[in-house]
């Protein structure tokens, strides 16, 4: 029962880098320097997007793993187990 719980764990932790890896590869392209390939947006003028041009793409990874674990925390038992003694 104890090696079941493990297995399950590591399923769960690795659909977050699953998630973060995935979502990367397709936005980093798409959002790559935001603030010279659209101009006219709201990343146009900012100085941020300019001196940092890939961040955007890094920004949607991370928010796409935050919501990977949050749901692995709300919706499996397993990892529930060692939030509650």
């Amino acid at each position: 029962m104890r090696g079941f719980f493990w297995v399950h764990l590591l399923v769960c932790f690795s659909q977050v880098s699953l998630c973060a890896f995935i979502s990367n590869l397709h936005t980093g392209g798409i959002l790559a320097d935001p603030a010279t390939r659209f101009p006219n947006s709201i990343f146009g003028g900012s100085e941020f997007f300019l001196k940092f041009p890939y961040v955007a793409g890094t920004f949607m990874a991370g928010f796409c793993a935050l919501v990977a674990a949050v749901l692995n925390l709300l919706f499996l038992e397993e990892v529930r187990l060692l939030l509650l003694p």
